[in-house]
């Protein structure tokens, strides 16, 4: 089973349901504050990786942010979902849900080719041949897409600016 991303749920799949999501990236204070008065129970299962990120929606008095080391996500049983997860403390407990969604960001997805990858399974820019830039969350999971991104929009244009004027120095 494939989890939808959760940027799909609307309203109508969200009013008295609980639903678990998979990740504490930003999305999920985006559809908090797209739909503020939907009766919902967000289970919010999060890699430490990912405490960071929670930090905007952790008040709502919606969200359940489930610490997690591991999750496993069963079959859906008729209306509900559930997940067997492995705490941070080691805990083990069952999650029963009404659906199941994806908080996008949550693991890279890089191009097929020759770019280095690392364990997991982001591309670090220091690891790349020095002709190719490694831009937006590509770079790290520890950095903000849309910043990491126009930074790294930044580099490859100051790159072909420096180049026009054969100002780069050959390391």
């Amino acid at each position: 089973m494939t989890p939808p991303p959760l940027w799909q749920a609307g309203a109508d799949d969200a009013e008295g349901r609980t639903l678990l999501v998979l990740g504490g990236d930003r999305p999920i204070g985006t559809f908090l504050r797209a739909h503020p008065s939907t009766d919902t129970r967000l289970l919010v299962a999060c890699p430490a990786a990912d405490d960071y990120k929670t930090e905007e929606i952790r008040e709502d008095p919606r969200v359940t942010l489930l610490p997690v080391g591991h999750l496993t996500l069963g079959p859906a049983e008729g209306t509900t979902v559930t997940a067997e997860s492995v705490g941070r403390d080691g805990a083990r407990r069952t999650i029963t849900a009404d659906a199941a969604y994806l908080s996008l960001g949550s693991a890279p997805t890089a191009p097929a080719g020759d770019l280095t990858r690392g364990a997991d399974g982001y591309c670090p820019p220091t690891g790349q041949h020095p002709r190719l830039i490694v831009a937006g969350d590509l770079r790290s999971a520890r950095f903000q897409r849309v910043m990491t991104a126009l930074g790294s929009g930044s580099e490859a244009a100051l790159h072909a600016y420096y180049a026009a004027r054969d100002v780069l120095t050959k390391d």
